[in-house]
């Protein structure tokens, strides 16, 4: 994927100098993605997605240009994880292959690559008619979580976003089914040539950043003040006390945690 001197003003604060991206990612890379603001990946993703057109640049998968593709094919290839983990009144069935193009054989395929298939089988006798609640209600946070990697699986989507919020890494951290059961392994595993993209929150009220093992990733895109000023491994950016990642681990780290109420 190619983001060509793309610039995003979307949801920014009055006086924000909106999202300037430039960068090359490799088919099949996992990234990490650090500093941006929550506008500022709203507008990342709304863009992929085309729910508006770029201010200005352009993206690029495979050569093609984003804005040439019909929306229904873009959104076939790019498939987002979102930070608000909320599901379509309706079926599972119909929240993982909304248009009905898979066989039962295929959702339940994609599904066995997710931990905890088991109790999503035994929620209803119904299996993938169970009724899905207005946002998902009838299904926990981590469940919910569960159906959208499914979805991802199913359509072996070229590229996968995911928005992680504290929330997420909280459901990881204390309600892991299998041990290696999060997004990293679930998706490399069943997803080896997709590239995924992973937006990490590391805002001043948590510290997501050190809840997660960056070696996991190729590379890793730092964003400050709206622009791409690091883009290069875990590795080479942490031993270098000068980069902007080194920074945002050692604050993080040295934090002062509130104490229990």
């Amino acid at each position: 994927m190619e983001l060509r001197d793309v610039k995003l003003r979307r949801y920014q604060r009055e006086g924000s100098p909106g999202l300037v991206l430039c960068a090359d990612i490799r088919g099949g890379e996992r990234i990490a993605v650090v500093g941006m603001s929550g506008e500022e990946r709203c507008s990342f993703v709304d863009a992929l997605l085309r729910f508006y057109e770029l201010d200005t640049g352009h993206i690029l998968i495979d050569g093609v240009d984003l804005s040439t593709l019909p929306l229904h094919t873009l959104r076939s290839i790019i498939c987002v994880i979102p930070s608000e983990l909320v599901l379509f009144e309706g079926t599972l069935r119909y929240n993982l292959d909304p248009y009905n193009e898979y066989s039962d054989t295929a959702v339940w395929e994609a599904l066995t690559h997710c931990p905890s298939t088991q109790l999503l089988r035994c929620l209803d006798k119904e299996g993938l008619e169970a009724r899905v609640e207005s946002r998902g209600g009838n299904f926990t946070t981590w469940e919910r979580q569960i159906i959208c990697w499914g979805r991802a699986i199913l359509r072996q989507s070229k590229i996968v976003v995911v928005d992680m919020t504290s929330q997420t890494f909280h459901q990881q951290r204390t309600n892991p089914p299998l041990p290696s059961s999060n997004h990293f392994t679930v998706l490399q595993e069943a997803l080896p040539s997709s590239t995924i993209i992973t937006l990490i929150n590391n805002n001043n009220n948590n510290n997501n950043i050190n809840n997660i093992n960056l070696e996991s990733f190729n590379r890793v895109m730092v964003v400050q003040e709206g622009k791409v000023v690091e883009f290069d491994t875990s590795a080479n950016l942490t031993k270098d006390p000068s980069s902007v990642l080194w920074s945002l681990l050692f604050a993080a780290r040295t934090k002062p945690t509130m104490a229990p109420v």
